[in-house]
């Protein structure tokens, strides 16, 4: 089951076995990257790819990403792809806080926090940006829905 939550191969076992946000991408190659931007919004990642299986033509990708490995920071804090949001709904739910995020073009986002200090809770309304790091997200083919290997991954 841990492999399977952390390295699901298609687009239906990512869903299946918990909550997982999905982004659609608009995609450029760069030599052995990808320039990634969420359709709607003008935050860019670059990720290193390997191409297998005639996947090298994608253009049509499905961005993953799990709830707890969204990272909510100040506006302009922290390093990674950053999406600048608004905190729609928080709630807490004893030892777990599930934000929903908006972005400016209109995606919405879960995020979670862990045993959060009553401190660190982020109001509604709050202006915040969701930071995604290149080594947790998954790419998917939109057609087919298998996964593309990313440099380094299998």
């Amino acid at each position: 089951p841990w492999e399977v939550y952390k390295q699901p191969q298609t687009v239906f076992v990512a869903s299946f076995v918990g909550h997982m946000n999905f982004i659609g991408v608009e995609v450029s190659r760069e030599d052995a990257e990808l320039r990634i931007r969420a359709v709607g919004e003008t935050a860019e990642l670059l990720l290193p790819v390997t191409a297998t299986d005639g996947e090298s033509g994608v253009d049509e990708l499905l961005l993953a990403v799990r709830p707890e490995d969204i990272e909510i920071a100040d506006k302009g804090n922290g390093a990674g792809f950053r999406l600048p949001c608004t905190v729609a709904k928080s709630t807490f739910t004893g030892s777990l806080v599930e934000y929903t995020l908006t972005t400016e073009g209109g995606l919405a986002l879960l995020a979670e926090r862990h045993r959060p200090e009553l401190s660190k809770i982020i109001p509604e309304g709050t202006s915040v940006d969701a930071i995604v790091r290149s080594e947790t997200v998954h790419l998917f083919d939109q057609g087919s829905g298998r996964r593309i290997r990313m440099g380094g991954t299998q």
